[in-house]
């Protein structure tokens, strides 16, 4: 399971990228003699809703490769989305479409329920256009 990376070019984070286009990363940076303190000040502090610890750890990975320093808990449940929401402040959400204790919609609606502003991604290895519209409207 893996995601595109150029979708991850299109997270915007407050501190991210001051004064410089939002797709930059610390290793364009770097590439370009561009000061990394700018950029991100912070390591990524990622919550992954996802049932199995090495789809976890290669979704992290991904976003690793894009030169981010990533810190991510990994939930599976809705009670343990609802105490990390609580218990941290969050970067982005990365989300599997299909668990078995759980399911993208009901951490959407705690998502939307908790007011935070953050991107939230769906990660799917293959779902249909009626499921995808389905998503577009819960938000």
């Amino acid at each position: 399971m893996g995601f595109s990376l150029s979708l991850l070019n299109e997270i915007k984070l407050k501190k991210n990228c001051v004064n410089l286009p939002y797709d930059c990363s610390i290793s364009q940076a770097k590439k370009n003699n561009l000061p990394t303190n700018i950029i991100m000040d912070h390591t990524l502090e990622v919550l992954i809703i996802e049932d199995s610890q090495s789809d976890a750890e290669l979704n992290a990975h991904y976003l690793g490769k894009m030169g981010y320093e990533i810190s991510f808990q990994r939930v599976e449940n809705s009670e343990e989305m609802k105490d990390a929401l609580k218990s941290q402040k969050w970067n982005i959400i990365l989300s599997d479409y299909s668990m078995p204790q759980f399911d993208v919609l009901s951490a959407l609606a705690i998502y939307h329920a908790s007011g935070l502003d953050i991107p939230f991604i769906v990660i799917s290895g293959a779902i249909g256009e009626e499921k995808a519209v389905e998503m577009i409207k819960a938000g």
